[in-house]
C-alpha cells in the first residue's frame, strides 16, 4: 500500500508539454497491483493453533462486573501503602476540584 501511494503522489500522471500520459508511473503501478494480487492468490502454509483458537474464544465469552474489574485490578497491582500513597489522594483531589471548575 505504502509503494502504491508513493507512486501516485511521487510522479505526476502527464508529462511535457503537451500533456502526455507518464506510462512509466502506469507500469510501476501495473508492477506493484501484480505482486499484491499474486500474494492474495496464495494460500498460507500454516495451519491455525487449535489451543490457543478456543482459549480466545472462552476469554471473549467472559463477562466481569465493574466490581469484579476493580478487584482483579487491586490483585494485580495494589494500592501503594505508607507515605507515597497521600500524594496521589492530594493530586486526585486537586484534579476533580479543576475539573469541577471546567465545568
Amino acid at each position: 500500500m505504502k509503494d502504491l501511494v508513493a507512486l501516485h503522489c511521487g510522479f505526476p500522471d502527464s508529462i511535457g508539454e503537451p500533456p502526455l500520459i507518464n506510462f512509466r508511473k502506469m507500469a510501476q503501478l501495473s508492477m506493484v497491483i501484480s505482486c499484491l494480487t499474486r500474494i492474495q492468490a496464495e494460500t498460507p502454509v500454516f495451519s491455525a493453533n487449535t489451543d490457543l483458537i478456543d482459549t480466545l474464544k472462552l476469554a471473549i465469552d467472559v463477562f466481569y462486573s465493574d466490581e469484579e474489574i476493580f478487584e482483579l485490578s487491586l490483585a494485580r497491582e495494589p494500592r501503594p501503602t505508607g507515605s507515597n500513597s497521600g500524594v496521589s489522594l492530594v493530586l486526585s483531589a486537586k484534579c476533580s476540584e479543576y475539573n469541577q471548575r471546567e465545568l
